[in-house]
């Protein structure tokens, strides 16, 4: 539920999205579209303009479900709470539903011994949708520590981890933070003499990883 600022237009902040237009909503960060009911209670929230906010809508949605579905073989009640929301959502979707059946991949599933497990299906992340929500997870998360929007004054990077092992030991000492419970876990890296600065590694339901970065837009 997107909440209004009270506040009189000359006292308005920047978006922490853009960094362009005045704040008039507050988003959520990571966005509680992408969390099953009933949603966290700990979600940050942080100044927003209402094009970034409404205009994020189907992006969370798309990532909620191919989220849903990448963790759903390590969820033992997955069918009472991700898997009711995937299926509310496709049945409401068509293109998202469309797009899913023609991206599935039937596949052959081997331990690491090879011991043949049986048949599965493979289906493709949605690309785009992944980079526009992380990467909004990571300039809405950047404001929340540092107090710096990072605006057009900076790029963010952001990639697919395949796990947690390609990160390194650099992230060893630095403190974890937790969201919903432990769905979302993150650590990141800033300097206070950096301010457009920041490195970021995420678990998302225990199985998605994703990472990125903020750079000044010179150094690009």
């Amino acid at each position: 539920m997107r909440k209004s600022v009270d506040t009189t237009m000359s006292e308005l902040e920047l978006c922490a999205i853009c960094g362009e237009r005045p704040a008039t909503t507050r988003d959520h960060v990571p966005p509680a579209a992408i969390f099953p009911k009933p949603r966290p209670s700990d979600l940050v929230t942080v100044p927003c303009c209402l094009p970034c906010n409404n205009g994020a809508s189907p992006f969370d949605e798309r990532f909620g479900v191919y989220l849903a579905m990448h963790v759903s073989r390590h969820e033992p009640n997955w069918e009472s709470t991700l898997g009711a929301k995937v299926l509310r959502t496709v049945r409401h979707n068509q293109r998202l539903r469309r797009e899913i059946l023609e991206d599935a991949e039937e596949v052959m599933l081997r331990s690491p011994s090879g011991l043949h497990l049986g048949r599965a299906v493979k289906i493709q992340w949605d690309s785009e949708a992944h980079d526009r929500v992380v990467e909004r997870i990571i300039r809405g998360l950047h404001y929340h520590h540092t107090g710096e929007i990072v605006g057009a004054s900076g790029n963010v990077r952001v990639h697919f981890l395949d796990s947690l092992e390609k990160v390194g030991p650099a992230f060893e000492q630095f403190p974890l933070h937790s969201i919903g419970g432990n769905q979302l876990l993150y650590k990141c890296i800033h300097h206070p003499e950096l301010p457009l600065h920041s490195v970021w590694v995420f678990e998302f339901r225990g199985w998605k990883w994703s990472g990125g970065a903020v750079t000044p837009a010179e150094s690009s």
